[in-house]
């Protein structure tokens, strides 16, 4: 009868063996997973290096878990099945990475995987085991031997799913752990019911390898795999990091030189100083603006501010004092004067920038080139005011019989009371205090003559805007005065409701008499279809919510289409037959150019309401 004996096992051995098992996992795991991230013939090398690695190490856990354990009797090993064990392991493993890394990870296909790896594991453990050759005989516990094989498949699919699903490092070392703990667990699970009976064998030889030589092997193999698992996947790393770095010095030359690009285009240069070192470095587009060579050193703070208009050098200088200090400092408009006697004009501005702790580090400054710009803007304003001067020459002309009547019915009046002079003379003795009252009534009305011819006059004059203190009522009434015989004409009603308590505002007089003119106008126009109603023209004039100053011109005409109510300021656009689609167009830019807004609304019950704002002068602020 068979006496099953228990086997001692050395401790130190021992932990070899379940140390080896990990550092296996580990390796072959860390190999494995770079099979997604590879394509091609790669894949197929790391999944080869992780099989060998991970079929290696099991290999080689075994046999040092072999040598760890105490046999009454002596042994060898026979090389053709030892080899073997090995191969099993490495299809093994092979099989179970396939499955799981090869194609997108499922639940069927984690299953599987672990399922290869842990019967590779138990195929390779009881292989190894069939290639011992003692004067023995093996049998096995089926109990334990089940068990075995359960461990090793269930934990190594616990650690591919710890390792390949979750994907953390951290989880990656965990699986690692518990694959080892697969192997090892598998092993000795299975060595706990082995049972070795020793037999009386004459014939009996130790034919094979010896523990020693075994060991021998065993130390070689798996250093030879482990090590170049660690190389490999050092230099994978190492590779890896070298193409980041490769592309970020890429990109960042990219990006380097598109802002090379975009400073060249937005015509801005950069200066940078480290408030640290004192370097100061320039951009490209810097040497470029300020004319010198690419080549040219950095200018020292002297020799820089030289570069600049003698008046705006100073202005300069303490815009750079506040940013030496870390101080933030406003942007300033400056002048390069140039060898052929142009001037070039800049915009600079900095910002400074602070450390963790507050201390400022380095600043920078931006120097664009805004002479172009500053050209087309005045280019810009000319062909405004050359605009706005032809809207006021054809309002004008729509108001010639209007204008001509206001001169003639003074100048009629001049005539009447200069023949009643005449006459008053001519008595005798003559009436000296008639004469006298028709002269002051010529006076009179020659002074209205004089008004009106001003009044216009002013608006054909061809003049720059001058924005000085106005009084927006007084504005409304000398227009008012303009068209008093438009109003007559058309039988329209002005009622006017100017508050007496407004500030004054800053601006240019011509330019609110256009838009006044121009608002006027459109509500007669508005009013003329009109007939069954009484044809109104309100005017109000109140404070608005800002202390600024609010205009509205109300009439009683068809009013406005909603869907028109934005579209009648744009440029072009005219809901009259005649219109040129201008005069909303550049009463808006007037007003805006004012600080102030214009919009309409429909009025209640008919008509529409033209409302605009102004801010008052900043003397009447204060």
């Amino acid at each position: 009868m068979l006496a099953k004996i228990f086997h001692p096992h050395d401790p130190s051995l021992v932990v070899v063996s379940v140390a080896l098992a990990v550092l296996a996992a580990y390796v072959s795991l860390e190999l494995a997973g770079r099979i997604r991230a590879a394509t091609g013939w790669a894949r197929a090398v790391w999944l080869l290096a992780g099989a060998v690695s991970m079929g290696g190490g099991i290999w080689s856990m075994h046999f040092v878990a072999m040598l760890a354990v105490v046999l009454p009797v002596p042994v060898a090993y026979d090389l053709p099945v030892t080899a073997l064990s090995l191969l099993i392991a490495i299809l093994g493993a092979a099989c179970g990475l396939y499955v799981v890394l090869w194609h997108e990870l499922s639940l069927p296909r984690l299953l599987l995987g672990g399922g290869a790896i842990g019967s590779a594991i138990a195929a390779m453990h009881y292989t190894g085991m069939a290639a011992l050759r003692m004067p023995a005989l093996s049998t096995y516990e089926p109990s334990l031997v089940a068990l075995s094989v359960a461990i090793a498949i269930a934990a190594a699919t616990l650690a591919l799913w710890l390792t390949f699903v979750l994907e953390r490092v951290i989880l990656k070392i965990c699986g690692a752990v518990l694959m080892g703990a697969a192997i090892a667990g598998m092993h000795y699970t299975g060595m706990a019911g082995f049972i070795c009976t020793p037999v009386e064998s004459a014939s009996f030889s130790l034919a094979g390898l010896s523990p020693s030589g075994l060991a021998a092997w065993v130390i070689a193999a798996s250093s030879v795999i482990l090590l170049n698992g660690l190389v490999l996947a050092y230099y994978d790393r190492r590779l890896k990091r070298l193409a980041w770095e490769a592309a970020m010095a890429m990109r960042l030359s990219r990006s380097q030189e598109h802002l090379a690009r975009a400073q060249e285009v937005s015509r801005t240069g950069s200066i940078e100083r480290d408030l640290r070192t004192g370097t100061v470095e320039w951009s490209d587009q810097t040497y470029s603006i300020f004319g010198m060579a690419r080549n040219s050193p950095v200018p020292g703070r002297e020799e820089f501010l030289a570069l600049f208009h003698p008046d705006d050098g100073a202005i300069l200088a303490a815009v750079m004092d506040l940013s030496n200090e870390g101080m933030p400092a406003d942007a300033v408009e400056l002048r390069i004067p140039r060898p052929d006697g142009t001037v070039t004009l800049v915009h600079y501005e900095s910002a400074v920038f602070f450390d963790d702790d507050g201390a400022p580090i380095r600043w920078i400054g931006t120097c664009t080139d805004v002479t172009e710009r500053k050209r087309a803007e005045e280019a810009l304003r000319d062909t405004q005011a050359e605009l706005a001067r032809a809207a006021r020459l054809t309002t004008m002309g729509e108001l010639a019989a209007s204008i001509a009547h206001e001169i003639n019915q003074p100048l009629a009046a001049i005539v009447t009371s200069g023949g009643a002079c005449l006459r008053w003379l001519a008595r005798r003795p003559p009436a000296i205090d008639e004469a006298n009252e028709a002269v002051n009534a010529i006076v009179y009305d020659g002074t209205r003559a004089s008004e009106v011819i001003k009044r216009v006059r002013a608006l054909f004059r061809r003049a720059a805007p001058e924005r000085v203190p106005l009084d927006i009522n007084k504005t409304v009434r000398d227009v008012l005065a303009l068209v008093r015989g438009e109003l007559e004409r058309r039988r329209v009603t002005v009622r006017t409701e100017l508050s007496p308590c407004l500030p004054p505002v800053m601006g240019d007089r011509i330019e609110l008499q256009q838009v006044m003119l121009n608002l006027i106008m459109n509500a007669l126009e508005a009013m003329t279809a009109v007939g069954n109603r009484p044809r109104e023209l309100r005017i109000r004039s109140q404070r608005d919510n800002s202390d600024g100053v609010l205009v509205a011109v109300e009439d009683s005409g068809t009013g406005l289409d909603f869907d028109n109510v934005e579209r009648i300021f744009d440029a072009f656009f005219t809901t009259k037959s005649s219109g040129t689609g201008m005069g909303l167009s550049i009463s808006r830019s007037i007003i805006e150019a004012h600080g102030g807004r214009l919009w309409a609304s429909p009025a209640s019950p008919h008509g529409a309401v033209f409302q605009f704002t102004l801010s008052a002068a900043a003397e009447a602020v204060s």
